[in-house]
């Protein structure tokens, strides 16, 4: 894991970069982001979780990462609703995230083919 300097990165626009965090595994093929508190969630298609404290914006940190490219495959959407994740892939996953620094799986549900690639969740 390393991090760059927001200012050796010039984007174009009238956006500003603020923090920036890299980790090629924790973070492979990032594909949703949702937000609770101070934690971002997100799913990567390359059978990943990563739970990124955002509290100080120019100082993101990963917290904690879920990573298994065939139990999260395909991982594309995250929701978080108060001390559970919901992570949608090929399967459907409840994550106890009441410590983010150590999130646990609680339920998996894998129904071929009513739950396949999951791609979206509200609430």
């Amino acid at each position: 894991m390393g991090s760059q300097s927001p200012q050796s990165i010039r984007p174009t626009g009238s956006f500003r970069l603020v923090g920036l965090i890299h980790d090629a595994k924790a973070l492979n093929q990032a594909h949703d982001v949702e937000v609770q508190g101070g934690v971002a969630f997100v799913a990567g298609k390359g059978g990943n979780l990563a739970l990124v404290d955002i509290s100080k914006a120019g100082l993101p940190r990963l917290l904690a990462s879920l990573r298994n490219p065939v139990e999260f495959e395909d991982a594309e959407t995250v929701l978080p609703l108060g001390d559970v994740l919901f992570l949608g892939s090929r399967d459907f996953f409840a994550i106890d995230i009441r410590d983010p620094a150590h999130p646990k799986v609680l339920k998996k549900i894998s129904q071929r083919p009513r739950v396949d690639r999951i791609n979206g969740m509200s609430h």
